[in-house]
């Protein structure tokens, strides 16, 4: 099977059930935006020695932090939260499955009929992301095996920048927290991105 027609047919029958997001055709991926956030749904396929192994990500991204970040570093932002649907399903095909592999038509047929039964799943790891206060509650009430953030470089910089748009009452103990863990990494791009970002906060409270 081809790269591309597996992804059209994974786009095109889950269409109809995906009925809280839209197609991105550019992207080639389901996106649902609301005033708060950008909500994807992703396919990443790789074709590997003749089979094609799939991850089904999905993504969330708050607009208010992005912006803060802009501000703050004159940088873009990555995708705030990024995981595979293996770490939010309780059960079933997904929870014993973190790269499908695709090798035949009934290979597809299995994930989508999957995907379909998982949705009401996809759509509570979604709802968990409603206010910025749920965003804040992710990033600065973790431990180091939270799977919502893991791999995500700058968890730290938006810690401080969720803290400080939710007005936490104990902002000082938040940044304290994040120095000893910054404290920790190498001089280099994230480090001083954090750096920017503390600065720029303790610049507005102090105004």
């Amino acid at each position: 099977m081809k790269l591309e027609d597996v992804e059209n047919r994974l786009l095109e029958e889950l269409d109809e059930c995906f009925i809280d997001f839209k197609i991105n055709k550019k992207e080639r991926i389901f996106e649902s935006i609301n005033s708060l956030s950008k909500r994807e749904i992703l396919f990443k396929l790789v074709n590997w020695g003749g089979r094609i192994n799939l991850e089904i990500l999905l993504r969330v991204d708050s607009f208010d932090v992005i912006d803060f970040f802009k501000k703050s570093t004159g940088k873009g932002l990555t995708p705030m939260i990024t995981n595979n649907i293996f770490y939010f399903v309780s059960e079933g095909y997904f929870k014993k499955n973190k790269i499908i592999i695709i090798e035949e038509e009934k290979d597809l047929v299995k994930v989508i009929d999957n995907l379909k039964k998982a949705y009401g799943q996809i759509l509570s790891f979604f709802k968990r992301f409603n206010t910025i206060e749920d965003f804040e509650s992710i990033f600065n009430n973790y431990d180091g095996d939270n799977p919502y953030i893991v791999g995500f470089l700058h968890k730290n910089a938006v810690g401080l920048i969720l803290a400080h748009l939710t007005k936490r009452d104990n902002y000082e103990d938040v940044e304290f927290e994040h120095d000893v863990i910054m404290e920790k990494y190498r001089e280099g791009k994230v480090k001083d991105s954090y750096k920017k970002v503390r600065e720029y906060i303790n610049k507005i409270n102090n105004e």
